[in-house]
């Protein structure tokens, strides 16, 4: 019988973004299977609830010995887990980005290329470092993958319609095809390549749910002449609601680490249309999402096209990869067979 894990999960936040889902999602998933997880964080709650959660700073002293494996995600967990490894049992880091490319599109090539080495040293000490593709692996180490393992992102949402969301949408869309999104914006998303598409045709609208850097859409929506067919809703708690009265889900980012909005949208079923940048097509096919070319309308609208009229298949082809390849209890399993492995090294 596989023995229970005492597990110290290290995040910089419990706040409901980015790879904080992931690690609350994780850890729920491994409590329901009896583990012992205890969560540590830098910044405050801000009101979220969560049990055995424990805030910690540099200098905070913490028996380790209780735990057979720490597992840190993000900058200031792998340094902090850097820093105490002699004191700590096996350790494990999950990379969520490309932190270079993100962080020289998101900033400069100057704060890149001073990061990017500060957090490889902080990982030099990790037991195993967890990447979510292998499109992924290769950025990070193109020779020495031995302490490499490969496990995507999972995430655990309700899939039931969520009635007065769905009857927002509706009110919205009138007699409009509706195309939407879903993320915190950045220019690393690329979702002006939406407002492009929706000034080509006359038949849709676009509906983004979440906050983040509004105002360049907003102002080339008006350049465009389109703000009529933009809707802007702003941050909303579970904005995965939402999606459910999309007709087509889009996902055109530049970068992106493993896209969870992606497949938030695959369990509901809303046919997908992304952008064919090397981890989508690695963790998806052309049968189950609809592909198009960065920068180029005319594809986009092909492939807008494609996925409204064939939204069945490529709903129903993209369903069953998630439940063989993505769901929660494929991927917590990942997880626990990385952990034995290493704790037993």
């Amino acid at each position: 019988m596989e023995s229970k894990l005492r597990i110290a999960q290290i995040v910089p936040s419990l706040l409901p973004k980015g790879p904080v889902n992931v690690s609350l999602d994780l850890t729920h998933l491994l409590r329901e299977q009896g583990h012992f997880v205890e969560l540590f964080f830098f910044d405050d709650l801000e009101g979220a609830v969560e049990v055995n959660a424990t805030r910690i700073g540099w200098r905070s002293k913490i028996d380790w010995s209780r735990f057979n494996i720490v597992h840190s995600h993000g900058l200031r967990p792998d340094l902090y887990v850097r820093s105490n490894y002699k004191k700590m049992p096996a350790s494990v880091t999950t990379i969520h980005n490309y932190a270079k490319t993100d962080l020289k599109h998101t900033y400069n090539s100057v704060v890149a290329s001073s990061f990017t080495p500060v957090w490889r040293w902080a990982r030099s000490k990790h037991n195993a470092k967890v990447v979510l593709s292998q499109d992924m692996m290769n950025y990070y180490n193109k020779t020495n993958k031995k302490d490499y393992v490969i496990i995507p992102n999972t995430r655990l949402i309700g899939v039931e319609p969520n009635s007065e969301r769905n009857a927002e949408i509706e009110n919205i869309r009138k007699d409009f095809k509706v195309i939407g999104s879903l993320s915190t914006v950045t220019s690393i998303k690329g979702l002006d390549q939406i407002l492009d598409f929706i000034s080509s045709t006359q038949d849709w609208i676009y509906v983004h749910v979440g906050g983040g850097e509004l105002e360049p859409l907003i102002a080339k929506a008006k350049e465009l002449g389109v703000e009529d067919r933009c809707f802007f809703l702003g941050h909303k708690e579970n904005g995965f609601e939402y999606v459910h009265s999309f007709d087509v889900f889009a996902i055109p980012s530049i970068s992106e680490g493993f896209p969870l909005s992606l497949i938030e949208a695959v369990q509901l079923q809303v046919p997908v249309v992304a952008s064919d940048i090397a981890v989508f097509k690695e963790i998806f096919t052309e049968q189950e999402v609809s592909f198009f070319k960065l920068q180029d309308t005319p594809s986009l609208t092909i492939a807008v096209q494609d996925a409204f009229l064939n939204k069945d298949n490529f709903a129903k082809n993209a369903k069953v990869r998630f439940d063989s390849s993505y769901s929660p209890q494929v991927v917590i399993q990942k997880y626990i067979d990385c952990y034995q492995s290493v704790i037993h090294a």
